[in-house]
């Protein structure tokens, strides 16, 4: 033992050497002052030698930071203070790797010393004296950073120069990126229902359960309202609906979520879509057009006008929104007609969801349904659950992963009554199926969900007004592209309800789902502050800007500082932010969001640890020798200071990449639901993998009389129109 001890000794020594070797003269400068910090003065030796790897230009780094760290804790420093809180707790962690090991041992039979050497190994040092200088550090950087961190979260949240608190920032210092313009935070609200059987990548034959169609059309029903005017909240129908239990107990709200938050593409990047190419109140300082969006594309890097390749995120979000240059996202699903249309929003009538709630039921379990059938000489063992009227108004309207909104729809006229088909109903003929439906202001317009009305008569309130909710070009009735009825369904404050059918693998594999997503956006990075105001007016005295609404401060914090109203009615009141959107919540509550604006704010950049490090060389608390006698000392500053530099750069070429790739898959899977979904007609025949809607008409006997019994039988039976 002894032996391998002195083995393991010299093979670090030796590691060492290399290390410093692989400097050019670093040998030769050995015993020079490289470093000074604190007024201690450190060689190549004292920073390099507990390296078991060669130092490489990111572990030169973390061990010139570790000195400066380490430095603040000493006596007479000000982070002296919270040593004995960091002892205690690098005991306390000690304490629990010694009983793992002893628990992994009982476990696998092994020795308390063989886990106890794979837990020194998995650290990465040699002894306990190492790992529990592992542990000290760990706890003193988590400190050191976050006191810096406190002084400055007005600079993590828009940019700016690192600064001791109270001192102005020194001018030389590098920006640090700030979060809300380079992470663009999104607070997000959703209602989930899961879907128990459905798979994904499956866009024409999903089977849902009776209760799932019942939920998924209550809390349509609910956002609606009733025809005397009332209508719940939003946050009161997640209370009654919401399957997602963290955003339930949050009343619907998933938090922030940013371009690093991973969201599945059809919720996350569907959103961006939607901010970027369909909704009017995208505004912004870069353009007057309140319908280009252009604040929210420059920022998502969605700009077509500035991507030079095809193989962009620009180009991928475009082809989506637009149907694409080589149409391959051409969709008549999405249109009204025989012309395959793609406006990027799929829409689903009112009406549809109505008759997914009223038809839930409408299967075999019906014993009139059953004996229909079964006097038709359709045996109904035969007949898949795909031809129930829930799944096939399912599958028609909310079986899409791409944008959808509810409008104030009837269902298609023509999808109840009539469908052509030869005599034998084994072949479909004539035109495509119908999907947009016919508005109708008076039935279902006039719903608060769809008539939102804020009470101001400013004209120039986009909220307040149906028409400018979302892109002018957008429409809803049939084939009538100048209609200019754009009303949509809107929460009780008007934001318009996003619908995403959404999840992560199948639905019956562990910790995997799939379900439908009414999303809401609490509070967006790139429209004007007029949308967080409150009831809707855009009274001056009520803005509540995008840096107020991520504050750190919580209302009556002490010492706090949580933005209120200057003037009006309300002066001397708390703004309404991210941190107290929900009324009369407890500070406990207050103090959890706080501190996830605090979490959120650390993230402005990767790697933040390299801002410190420049704002501690500004300063001056991190000193290299600048004896030209001493060489290895520059050798070792610039070799970080290029490292930090192609880190960096590395990092955002790698985001890059990663966004361009995240939005190319986004599209591929919209091109393969397109091509499920799409429709065909030749020689008179429509082709198609979705069953018609009057199928579930005739299933439920709803139109039995505008069915010949034997057509009715062929339709149904094996190799009629409604099968494969």
């Amino acid at each position: 033992m002894k032996k391998s001890k002195f083995l393991m000794g010299l093979s670090a020594a030796f590691l060492s050497a290399v290390a410093l070797m692989s400097c050019s003269s670093l040998v030769k400068s050995k015993s020079g002052v490289v470093l000074v910090v604190d007024g201690v003065e450190y060689t190549a030796e004292d920073l390099f030698n507990d390296q078991k790897t060669p130092a490489a230009a990111e572990a030169k780094f973390n061990a010139v930071y570790k000195v400066a760290v380490r430095a603040y804790f000493k006596e007479g420093k000000p982070g002296f203070a919270d040593m004995a809180e960091v002892t205690n707790d690098t005991k306390i962690k000690i304490s629990e790797q010694k009983s793992q090991a002893q628990s992994n041992a009982d476990k696998n039979g092994t020795s308390y010393d063989e886990e106890w050497q794979k837990i020194l190994d998995s650290n990465n040092v040699d002894d306990e004296q190492g790992l529990y200088d592992k542990f000290e550090y760990d706890f003193q950087k988590e400190k050191f950073e976050n006191k810096l961190y406190d002084n400055n979260y007005d600079v993590l949240r828009k940019g700016g120069k690192l600064h001791e608190k109270d001192k102005e920032p020194l001018s030389t210092l590098e920006d640090v990126p700030g979060y809300l313009t380079n992470k663009a935070p999104y607070h997000i609200k959703h209602i989930l229902i899961k879907l128990a059987n459905a798979k994904a990548g499956d866009g024409v034959n999903a089977e849902i359960s009776a209760e799932e169609a019942e939920k998924i059309s209550g809390v349509i029903q609910a956002l609606a309202g009733n025809k005397d005017g009332t209508v719940k909240s939003f946050e009161q129908i997640s209370d009654l609906y919401n399957e997602d239990d963290s955003a339930k107990e949050n009343h619907g709200s998933l938090g922030i979520m940013s371009k690093d938050t991973s969201f599945v593409n059809d919720f996350k990047l569907g959103i961006y879509l939607y901010e970027s190419f369909f909704s009017s109140s995208t505004q912004g300082d870069i353009s007057s057009d309140p319908y280009d969006g252009k604040s929210a594309k420059k920022a998502l890097n969605l700009d077509l006008k500035v991507a030079t390749e095809t193989d962009t995120a620009a180009y991928y979000a475009n082809e989506i929104a637009t149907g694409g240059t080589k149409q391959e996202l051409l969709d008549p699903t999405m249109g009204g007609g025989a012309t395959p249309q793609y406006t990027g929003i799929g829409q689903i009538p009112y009406e549809e969801a109505l008759n997914l709630g009223k038809f839930a039921h409408d299967d075999f379990s019906k014993i009139e349904i059953k004996n229909r059938f079964e006097q038709a000489g359709i045996k109904t063992d035969e007949v898949s659950a795909k031809y129930f009227p829930r799944n096939v108004i399912f599958n028609k309207y909310f079986n899409k992963h791409n944008i959808m909104v509810i409008t104030p729809n009837e269902a298609p006229t023509a999808t109840k009554t009539s469908i052509t088909y030869t005599a034998d109903g084994k072949i479909r003929t004539g035109s495509f199926d119908s999907y947009r439906g016919t508005f109708n202001d008076t039935k279902y317009g006039q719903l608060p969900g769809f008539n939102f009305k804020s009470g101001n008569s400013n004209e120039n309130e986009k909220r307040a007004k149906d028409d400018d909710i979302l892109l002018k070009d957008f429409y809803n009735d049939n084939d009538t592209a100048t209609n200019t009825n754009k009303k949509v369904l809107r929460d009780n404050n008007g934001r318009v309800v996003l619908v995403f059918h959404s999840g992560t693998g199948d639905s019956s594999s562990n910790d995997a789902y799939q379900g439908i997503h009414f999303v809401v956006i609490e509070r967006s990075p790139f429209i004007g502050t007029e949308y967080d105001t409150k009831d809707g007016t855009v009274d001056q005295n009520y803005k509540t800007d995008l840096e107020e609404y991520y504050t750190e401060f919580y209302p009556e914090q002490p010492g706090g500082n949580h933005p209120k109203y200057k003037d009006g009615a309300d002066k001397g009141k708390d703004k309404h932010t991210f941190v107290n959107y929900i009324n009369g919540e407890e500070t406990k509550a207050l103090k959890e969001r706080s501190n996830t604006v605090k979490s959120e704010l650390k993230k402005c950049t990767e790697r933040l640890d390299t801002y410190v490090y420049d704002y501690l060389m500004k300063t001056g608390d991190i000193h290299f020798n600048d004896d030209p006698k001493v060489p290895i000392a520059k050798e070792i500053e610039t070799s970080i200071t290029d490292w930090i530099k192609l880190t960096r750069s590395s990092q955002e070429k790698k985001k890059e990449r990663t966004w361009n790739e995240t939005w190319q898959t986004y599209y591929l899977s919209l091109k393969a639901q397109c091509e499920q979904r799409k429709e065909e007609l030749s020689d008179g025949a429509v082709h198609s993998r979705l069953i018609p809607e009057i199928c579930a008409y005739v299933f439920n006997g709803s139109n039995t009389d505008t069915i010949d019994p034997g057509v009715f039988k062929a339709m149904f039976s094996v190799g009629g129109i409604f099968h494969d």
